[in-house]
């Protein structure tokens, strides 16, 4: 029960009510008056029938003079208000003050059942069924004692009720409330009600305070003058507003009670909310009602998990937190096995001598053990007393109760087969194995223990069937990285309890939901995705089932099938598992939960994605008997455990959720038919893929560390309606006539290529064609020059030169081929490795250019080096393909780009950019130590010539004009050759995408000027090529003429 106040909201309204909008009163609609006088009160009324009041009916009612209606039991009631609660007297007092209708005024009442009027109050009271009847009471400019009459108050009572629920109404005039007490000695005038019980009341605020004559101003319904209560039910007293009722809610929580033997103690739980009944429950069996619960003298039994709740019509509320411990007592429970059946008189002599020892270095004793047995079976529930300022171990207390446990069997002369002994008042320590241990303390019934600041577990059980640790609770909603590592060692601790316990299968896989939702990024960089699927796998082939399960997470679903095997016979007739989401869009799927509805077995028009399996038999070459196969069909909205970072920063996208079918069954078909719709992003792709997440190529001959998708094995078949449907290559056969055994499991999905390289720029494209194209002309050109004459081709100089245009025009040659090679995977990925061989070679050709300069013209100048030559040209020629060797074999995958057949991440970075930039710097090293060279013997020329100018002397023949023009020409070549092939090399990178098309123009310009530079430094500007061409156009003239 709850004493109340008022339990309502109320304001001072400016304008207060008028008397014409009273309910009708007097003469005119046939009032009963009451005779004018001081402190009177009518006979009973009875009424139409019974009005309920606090929990109480009562058939009649009587009006009393001052101010009030009540139902029992006048006496006690004096002309002066008084202080509620009253005991004994039930009532209901609009405006309670000592009234005399002796000089002015009147009371009137009656009953009335007009449709109008129950319309009314059926509207004044927001109440959901009109009301049965009215009463209605009220007190018309009525004076105070003694007779007197310069000041009068004006208010009505409406009392009405619909069988069920009572209301009453208190209404007052505007500007008629204008006394509020007889005399100076009396108290204020008090609005209210009154149970009658003691305890449930209420008053209107300002009650018995002068304020109170403002009450025409004050409502708590939002009309001024106007007061509404409900009465019916007891424990609640407010107005009705909007909203009657409403559901319990506790306020005040009873809590964890720690104490000592033979205490007291009390429990609290203050509730709000009409109606509400409050019961009390100990480990869930009932121990008492009402809102405070109190335990004399507390005893080992006291203890335990309380509960308090409470109860109305609309709904009820909980508290199941509160517990009682007793300090430093604990229980132990011994399982013992006898050698021999215990009599009863073993029993009380193994009880007697336990009782009162003393252990742990006579700290603690044992105050009562309880011994239950059955044959040989012996349970012992030990009661320990430790004092408050001694803490043990718990492998120590159970070593001591060990020994005293063996010698009681020594004093009773019984020998025991077995002995276990463990907490049981409390959870003992465990330890959860997993990739990592995790270690749960000693702890106390109802105590949480939380790990890795997110990971909890309770103690649950209780004191009477013993403690037991509850499942673990995973309650991040971020989640740091030892949280994650320590998340998912749970998850897998679990796992051989979850395939034979649905309640901790369910943990497990909204579990592993859970951690789906987070970051992908941290999924990857903590690398426990392939964990976190291992987790799925494990479970889903190897789950106890009854019949076909499903489970649907907010990321990801899956759906088991067990599939009967008769007599070695395997059928599958048709399996389809198909997904509808409402959106497609990955960001939008991403953002709700896979519904259980959306799981089907046959596919509609709005099915995002579906696989099928042909159906067929087999024999399966098992024994005679039934047995059971596997299948496992999972779909993910998102790639959480599915991120290839190369692919990524190739510009892939996955394009769709992704779906998978595995088991252990050998009689699945050779093939399986896969249909996706595609995100919105496929418009933007250059190329739709479907793909399948491997680890491992299906030979085996590669290894994928973390996983990629691959479109090995997969055939896509048909792009249309933002649909794509493709076959999978399921099986593999062996020459003999028997089908591979293994166990499978095939994740799918569709691979929309994005690569910003991919941007459409045509006329860099074009210009990229023609100046290629110009190239090689004037590469093949300037080889057949160089060739064709004996003098160009032998000399050290020409020999460099034309292993420079063979691994150039090569390079030229393989790359437009590997341009228009991506749809061919193989073809690409050879053209591929192709480019990074010949760039390297071409570029260690600059580098023997820029060694052989340096030789000549620095350490030994104009020496000849021919053989040098050829020893470090078949270096240049054979180190680019070990190199390019070592980078297939890293990954043939590396060299498959669908927009650029070139090499990417590891072999472009470390076997093509490293080398390059190797070279580079070394070339310019080269050449900047030869200019410093040339530089110091032009000084020592120039002054030999002032020494022989002076000494009148002829000047002597120097090459240097031939000399710095070579190095020129060779500097200015590796210049711009490199910034060209930069400039191609960084246009085919997702890095610096906003400026593909840019490069690619710059490439284009580069490249087309290579052939014609080469041609003009080494050609036009030669001598002895000028010479080859001369005699080349003197044997044209000549053969004119003689034409």
């Amino acid at each position: 029960m709850l004493s109340l106040t008022i339990i309502c909201t109320w304001a001072a309204i400016a304008s207060g009510f008028p008397l014409s909008s009273f309910y009708p009163f007097g003469q005119s609609v046939n009032d009963s008056l009451m005779d004018k006088s001081d402190d009177n009160y009518s006979a009973p009324i009875f009424l139409p029938s019974s009005v309920k009041f606090f929990g109480s009916f009562y058939q009649s009612l009587q009006v009393h003079t001052n101010g009030y209606l009540f139902f029992k039991n006048y006496s006690g009631l004096d002309f002066s208000p008084a202080l509620l609660p009253i005991r004994g007297s039930a009532f209901v007092a609009p405006y309670w003050a000592d009234i005399d209708t002796r000089g002015t005024g009147n009371v009137s009442y009656r009953i009335t059942q007009d449709p109008k009027l129950l319309q009314r109050a059926r509207d004044d009271s927001s109440s959901r069924a009109s009301p049965l009847w009215l009463f209605i009471a009220t007190w018309n400019h009525v004076g105070y004692f003694d007779k007197k009459a310069d000041k009068t108050n004006t208010f009505q009572c409406v009392l009405f009720t619909n069988g069920a629920q009572s209301h009453v109404l208190f209404l007052y005039a505007d500007g008629l409330i204008q006394w509020t007490a007889a005399r100076s000695i009396d108290l204020n005038a008090l609005a209210g009600v009154n149970a009658g019980d003691g305890v449930n009341y209420a008053i209107v605020p300002e009650s018995l305070n002068i304020s109170i004559i403002n009450v025409s101003s004050t409502t708590n319904v939002g009309v001024g003058g106007m007061w509404l209560f409900r009465i019916d039910t007891a424990g609640c007293i407010t107005y009705f507003g909007p909203e009657d009722w409403s559901a319990p809610n506790i306020t005040v929580q009873p809590g964890i009670v720690s104490t000592s033997l033979d205490s007291n103690v009390t429990l609290l739980c203050q509730v709000t909310g009409c109606g509400s009944s409050i019961t009390w429950y100990k480990d869930n069996v009932v121990v008492s009602t009402g809102q405070y619960l109190l335990i004399s003298k507390v005893k080992p039994s006291n203890r335990g998990l309380y509960m308090c709740r409470a109860v109305n019509i609309y709904g009820y509320v909980s508290w199941g937190e509160a517990s009682i411990t007793i300090q430093g007592l604990h229980q132990y429970s011994a399982q013992i096995i006898f050698n021999t059946s215990v009599a009863s008189d073993i029993a009380m002599k193994f009880r007697m001598f336990l009782e009162g020892q003393s252990l742990l270095n006579n700290t603690a004793r044992i105050v009562f053990a309880n011994i239950s047995y059955q044959g040989a079976m012996v349970d012992v529930l030990i009661t320990l007393a430790v004092n408050s300022s001694s803490t043990y171990a718990y492998n120590v207390v159970t070593r001591d109760l060990y020994d005293l446990l063996l010698l009681a069997f020594q004093t009773v002369q019984i020998s025991a087969a077995a002995l276990q002994i463990q907490r049981f008042d409390g959870c003992p320590p465990l330890l959860t194995a997993g990739t990592s241990t995790l270690q749960w303390p000693e702890s106390e019934i109802g105590t949480i223990r939380t790990l890795s600041s997110c990971i909890q577990r309770r103690c649950g059980g209780s004191y009477s069937s013993g403690a037991q640790w509850e499942p673990i609770v995973i309650t991040c909603s971020s989640f740091t990285p030892n949280d994650l590592s320590t998340a998912v060692s749970i998850l897998e601790s679990l796992l051989s309890d979850s395939l034979s316990n649905p309640e901790v299968a369910n943990f497990l896989l909204q579990n592993v939901d859970k951690l789906l939702q987070i970051d992908p990024n941290t999924i990857y960089e903590l690398n426990v995705g392939a964990r976190l699927l291992n987790i799925l796998n494990f479970y889903s082939n190897n789950a106890i089932i009854n019949q076909t399960t499903v489970f649907a997470g907010r990321t990801f679903a899956i759906q088991l099938e067990d599939v009967d095997v008769i007599n070695g016979v395997q059928c599958f007739s048709g399996k389809n598992f198909s997904v509808d989401l409402d959106s497609v869009d990955l960001a939008l799927a991403g953002n709700r939960s896979i519904d259980k509805g959306s799981i089907r077995s046959s596919s509609t028009e709005n099915t995002t994605a579906s696989v099928f399996v042909t159906s067929q038999c087999s024999n399966t070459g098992s024994s005679n008997g039934a047995s059971q196969y596997r299948l496992t069909f999972y779909t993910f909205i998102q790639n959480t455990l599915f991120q290839s970072r190369v692919q990524d920063k190739n510009g892939f996208k996955l394009g769709s959720i992704i779906i998978s079918v595995g088991g252990n069954a050998t009689a699945l078909a050779d093939s399986l038919l896969l249909s996706f719709q595609v995100t919105k992003a496929a418009e933007k792709a250059s190329n739709i893929s479907a793909v399948q997440w491997i680890t491992n190529s299906v030979d085996g001959s590669n290894m994928y560390p973390g996983g990629v998708w691959s479109t090995e094995g997969i055939r896509t078949t048909r792009k249309a309606n933002n649909t794509v449907t493709a076959v999978v290559q399921l099986w593999s056969k062996v020459r003999s006539n028997k089908k591979t055994v293994k166990v499978f499991q095939g994740n799918f999905g569709i691979l929309l290529d994005l690569n910003p390289g991919g941007v459409d720029c045509p006329a860099a494209d074009i210009l990229s064609a023609i100046g290629i194209i110009v190239s090689l002309i004037t590469l093949l050109f300037f080889l057949i020059t160089y060739l064709s004459s004996s003098r160009l081709r032998t000399s050290e100089h020409g020999l460099v030169l034309i292993n420079m245009g063979i691994a150039l025009l090569c390079l030229y040659a393989v790359f437009m081929l590997a341009s228009y090679s991506t749809p061919v995977p193989a073809l690409c990925g050879t053209g591929a490795a192709f480019v990074h061989y010949f760039m390297l070679v071409y570029f260690m050709w600059t580098g023997v250019e820029a060694v052989i300069l340096f030789i000549k013209l620095v350490i030994v100048f104009s020496s000849d080096i021919r053989h040098l030559a050829l020893k470090l040209g078949l270096v240049a020629w054979l180190v680019p393909f070990l190199v390019v060797i070592i980078s297939v074999g890293a990954g043939h995958n590396y060299y498959i780009n669908q927009n650029y057949c070139r090499p990417s991440w590891l072999p472009f970075y470390v076997g093509l950019i490293l080398p390059f930039l190797a070279i580079y710097v070394f070339n310019w090293t080269m050449f900047s130590i030869i200019m410093v060279s040339l530089c110091r013997h032009w000084a020592k020329l120039r002054q030999a010539r002032q020494q022989r100018k002076a000494a009148r002397d002829p000047p002597p023949k120097s090459g240097s004009d031939f000399t710095l023009r070579h190095v020129v020409n060779s500097a200015g070549l590796a210049l711009i050759l490199g910034l060209g092939w930069g400039f191609g090399l960084a246009a085919s990178s997702n890095d610096i995408s906003a400026l593909a098309c840019t490069l690619q123009f710059l490439f284009s310009v580069f490249v087309s000027c290579q052939g014609v530079l080469i041609l003009l430094f080494h050609g036009v500007r030669s001598k002895d090529v000028r010479t080859v061409w001369a005699s080349w156009l003197h044997w044209l003239s000549a053969f004119n003429i003689y034409q």
